[in-house]
């Protein structure tokens, strides 16, 4: 065994035992069950077989049992089933695994366990159930799919989702809108949608027709529409109506019933009165005739020019960068180019709208604003006790705001505040959880904050009433000192309640020093009228003694006096010198501790060879306690208190993890994987637990694995919903 492999010594009749012999045999004792050196069952020389069996205490067969399979490589958890030893899960290759499947439940209805964390893929094959919440980060990889037609709802009438994205088609039996059915089929939908199919059914009077009433959808019949249109008086501007085979009826155009129709050789410019009407071939040729040889005259805001009607175009062009045209058939398109320069100044009587990100100067620099002089908008660099960033982040210099910009009412113009209202007056505070100033109650504040927590702003703090430290301590600094200190001839009152309770002082030494060149004294007043007093005080100065003044044991014990008669029972006098004239005794008296012709107990028992420590093993209570124990096979020695021991069963499984050297030992011996050692959480090669309510974390579906394409997300989702 480590620690014990040979004796610490070796005895022979006769042999004087010293308390040095004894020690050191019970501390080959200890050494070989420390529990970092100690015996470590190994399997080397002297350290005992290394234990493959953990089972019922005491039974030779257990049928409760963790067996650890060298031969297969696996740990084995037995458990008596019916009788019957029965192996239900095993640990091997990185696997917790059942050995019949289908057979084992992690957890139970009433026993759940906390958390489960997860880094890879979890393959279930039978239903989840869910009684909390599953939160997924995640996305949904995978069709959703519900274990029957018309069997589950997503929300409900109390609990509504928010919004809903679809990107594909969405395949409804029935619509309801905030609480109206919609009975629209899908055909008459998509003739509000402007479907092309139209069809030929004749239109009556009481069809109805869809409109559009400030924003709202309504239905009115044709009749209604028909009468609209008659009572109203509207312009067609541009239209072609063919009167072919139809009748125009009160067309009224001033001095047009008499009118004269104008033929191409008869000329407009001797009928060109109010009462002809010119054919196209008129108009063309009267045209032509006014157009010949003449010129179209131009002018710019610099320069004129002139077009030559017969044979020249006018060209409209633009410039770079300030207009741009474009032609196409009749139309002539003039506007602004995307990027437009205009090179001098440009004035804006209205707003002035920017819809892009940028306004770009010429002097453009990081850190700069916009200020006007004036006159114009400049760019100027932030500086001084406050500065920008070019993303817009305005720093104030630290110690930037001093006491002299802060005038003596706090705030210019406010009057100071001589009292507080603490429910209706309110103080400024950052909101660090919403990033934000918020206000709140000067109540609330110190309710808040636990109560006034920090007076070290005032130096010459009063109480305006007594002091509740409601139940609390009243502390310093580390190692600070705490000080009371009257003013004047005041003085320290440590009042207690008056009866049974007084002034406790725990924990501590208690220093009663003196500043006044006199000796510190301590008084004890009798219990009448505070009519005596018995004073305690030290040696003077000049005495240049420290003494230590230690209470008598036991109980209502009295401290002797040099001047009072007094009895001394069972005490012992350590070298006194005593005079024994004029002393008598009613018994014995002991002649030099014990007649052996010497002067002290020690040379006493050296006389009489029983001298400790080296003719007899001094007294020890634990030794004694060792003493008092009945010694038997695979039996240990424990402490269970100063100088009370007691033995225990040591098995040959208690015997192999005793030995060994340290917990990657023992976990060895045990058949402990590495899992024994990962800690309990979520992040990489972590062991999930189940939480309080025997539920597993949150598990972020995209980091799951060895799932087919698309499930790992929507797992997750379908926990959600599930729920």
């Amino acid at each position: 065994m480590a620690g014990y492999n040979t004796r610490a010594s070796s005895y022979t009749d006769g042999d004087i035992i010293n308390a040095a012999d004894s020690n050191d045999e019970f501390n080959q004792l200890i050494n070989a069950f420390a529990n970092t050196s100690g015996h470590k069952h190994d399997g080397t020389a002297g350290e005992g077989p290394v234990i493959g069996l953990i089972g019922d205490p005491g039974v030779a067969t257990p049928k409760n049992k963790v067996v650890v399979d060298d031969t297969n490589n696996r740990i084995g958890v037995f458990v008596d089933v019916s009788g019957t030893t029965t192996e239900q899960i095993r640990f091997q290759d990185g696997l917790i695994v059942p050995v019949t499947t289908n057979d084992v439940d992690i957890g139970s209805s009433s026993l759940k366990f906390k958390d489960l964390h997860l880094a890879g893929a979890a393959n279930i094959a039978g239903t989840v159930t869910l009684s909390g919440n599953v939160l997924v980060s995640g996305t949904l990889g995978a069709d959703l799919i519900p274990d029957g037609d018309n069997t589950r709802d997503i929300g409900s009438t109390s609990a509504e989702w928010k919004d809903l994205y679809i990107d594909g088609t969405a395949y409804v039996d029935a619509i309801n809108y905030d609480g109206t059915a919609i009975t629209a089929t899908a055909a008459e939908l998509n003739l509000m949608d402007g479907g092309t199919s139209a069809g030929t059914t004749a239109v009556a009077g009481g069809d109805g027709i869809v409109t559009n009433d400030a924003g709202t959808m309504r239905q009115t019949t044709v009749d209604t529409f028909d009468t609209y249109l008659a009572a109203t008086t509207k312009t067609l501007t541009n239209k072609t109506i063919d009167a072919d085979n139809n009748t125009l009826s009160n067309i009224e155009v001033d001095n047009f019933k008499a009118a004269t129709i104008i033929l191409e050789s008869e000329g407009i410019g001797s009928n060109d009165n109010d009462t002809t009407i010119p054919t196209s071939a008129a108009v063309k040729d009267y045209v032509d005739t006014q157009i010949t040889a003449e010129d179209l005259d131009i002018a710019g805001d610099s320069g004129t020019g002139a077009i030559d009607l017969d044979s020249q175009s006018l060209t409209i062009a633009g410039t770079t960068n300030e207009i741009e045209t474009s032609a196409s058939g009749q139309t002539l398109t003039i506007g602004l180019p995307n990027n437009v320069t205009i090179g001098n100044n440009l004035t804006v009587t209205g707003d002035l709208t920017v819809t892009g990100d940028d306004i770009t100067m010429g002097t453009n620099t990081s850190g700069h604003i916009m200020v006007a002089d004036g006159t114009n908008f400049n760019p100027v660099a932030v500086s001084g006790d406050v500065t920008i960033s070019s993303a817009g982040a305005i720093t104030i210099a630290n110690n930037a705001v001093e006491t002299a910009m802060v005038n003596a009412n706090v705030i210019t113009g406010q009057t100071a505040e001589t009292s507080v209202d603490s429910s209706n007056d309110l103080v400024l505070l950052y909101d660090n959880s919403a990033t934000a100033l918020r206000k709140m109650t000067v109540a609330n504040l110190v309710s808040a904050a636990g109560g006034l927590t920090d007076v070290v702003a005032d130096t010459t703090p009063q109480l305006g009433g007594n002091l509740d430290v409601n139940g609390n301590d009243i502390v310093s600094t580390s190692n600070g000192n705490i000080d009371i200190l009257p003013n004047g001839t005041g003085v320290v009152n440590l009042d207690g309640n008056g009866s049974s309770g007084g002034v406790s002082i725990s924990d501590g030494l208690v220093d009663i020093r003196t500043g006044t060149g006199t000796r510190s004294q301590v008084k004890f007043y009798c219990e009448s009228s505070n009519a005596h007093a018995q004073t305690v005080q030290p040696q003077p100065h000049s005495a240049g003694v420290t003494n230590t003044l230690t209470l008598p044991a036991g109980g209502n014990q009295e401290i002797v006096g040099t001047t009072a008669t007094q009895t001394l029972t069972n005490k012992t006098l350590t070298t006194p010198t005593i005079d024994l004239s004029g002393v008598t005794s009613s018994g014995d008296l002991p002649i030099a501790a014990g007649g052996t012709g010497a002067s002290t107990a020690s040379a006493a028992r050296t006389n009489l060879g029983v001298a400790i420590g080296s003719d007899v093993q001094a007294y020890d209570a634990e030794l004694a306690a060792i003493a008092g124990l009945t010694s038997a096979a695979d039996k240990g020695i424990q402490f269970t208190g100063s100088g009370t021991a007691a033995t225990y069963d040591l098995t040959s499984a208690g015997k192999a993890l005793l030995d060994d050297a340290d917990a990657s030992a023992q976990r060895t011996t045990l058949g402990l994987g590495t899992a024994a050692t990962q800690t309990v959480g979520t992040s990489a090669n972590n062991v999930v637990q189940l939480d309080g309510s025997a539920r597993l974390p949150a598990v972020d579906g995209s980091q799951l694995t060895n799932l087919s394409t698309g499930a790992t997300a929507g797992f997750a989702v379908a926990m959600a919903i599930a729920l």
